[in-house]
């Protein structure tokens, strides 16, 4: 049976109600409940997630290989939560966990290729093939899953209550071969689970990855418009310092003309209070005192 290809769909804006931005006077509310671990859960087989922190779990992996030529990684919904998957052919039973890239799009429509099942799902589809290899006795492999060797998220959809929400969990898989410090030969791919996320509003779709911060200027990536931002910098509702809104090497037609609009950006940043009247005097003084704008002589 062939795979369904995964088209990503580009998504500009999202909407987002709930958490502070940089102690600002102005926040934006989000409805997108995100977590990270200390470190990555590594292992896969035997790890159980618990999405909203209820005491409920919501997905667990567990080793699937045998004799001793098969090994593989296997996932599926706890309880009424189900993953979305796709059968395995062409036997059409269990499936496979499906792997998508950030920005797809969670819990659009269906089909008979792509679905959710949850572990009590017909045909076995509840059993979802996550990374895995088939070896041979001349020592050779054939890697298998989405996951193998690729970091991608899969969606899952569970109950808080009565209500329904979907949610994604990234997970970056390993492949055969020697650990990285080659104290261990992995038959049986590693993984790690890297963080998740849901949507706290039911029955409302969630782009996979949203809620990630990659720079940690306190705004999701899917809403930052200006992505990697240096650490510490001060930013606005929509994720830019004012060296990222005002470069020096800019297309300037003169110095005034950037000191200028640095002065409007650090005021503004001041009355939406996410700096002082003293840091945005100095940052002002800086600008001026800068060479930024000054054309070179012939």
């Amino acid at each position: 049976m062939k795979r369904p290809t995964r088209s990503i769909p580009k998504v500009l804006h999202w909407l987002l109600l709930g958490a502070c931005l940089h102690g600002a006077t102005g926040f934006a509310q989000r409805t997108i409940v995100y977590h990270q671990p200390p470190e990555p859960l590594f292992g896969l087989g035997g790890i159980e997630l618990d999405l909203n922190g209820d005491g409920q779990v919501e997905c667990r992996f567990y080793n699937g290989s045998y004799g001793g030529f098969y090994f593989a990684t296997y996932g599926t919904g706890v309880g009424t939560a189900q993953l979305l998957v796709t059968p395995q052919g062409p036997f059409d039973s269990a499936s496979y966990l499906l792997g998508w890239n950030q920005g797809y799009l969670i819990g659009g429509a269906t089909n008979s290729l792509v679905f959710w099942a949850g572990h009590e799902a017909p045909n076995a589809y509840g059993a979802a093939f996550v990374l895995g290899a088939y070896l041979f006795d001349v020592g050779g492999f054939i890697p298998d899953g989405d996951f193998y060797g690729t970091t991608a998220f899969f969606g899952i959809h569970f109950q808080i209550g009565s209500e329904w929400h979907y949610g994604w969990v990234r997970v970056k898989g390993g492949v055969v071969g020697p650990s990285d410090d080659g104290q261990v030969f992995y038959l049986n791919p590693p993984g790690w689970i890297l963080d998740w996320a849901y949507e706290a509003r039911p029955d409302t779709p969630i782009l996979a990855g949203a809620g990630i911060d990659s720079d940690h200027d306190g705004v999701p990536d899917e809403l930052d418009l200006c992505p990697a931002t240096p650490a510490g910098a001060v930013v606005d509702a929509n994720g830019c310092s004012i060296d990222q809104l005002c470069p020096c090497d800019g297309s300037w037609k003169n110095h005034g003309q950037y000191v200028q609009t640095v002065t409007k950006t650090a005021l503004r940043f001041k009355r939406e209070g996410r700096i002082t009247s003293m840091q945005a005097s100095g940052i002002i003084h800086q600008a001026a005192a800068s060479g930024c704008g000054k054309h070179q002589q012939p």
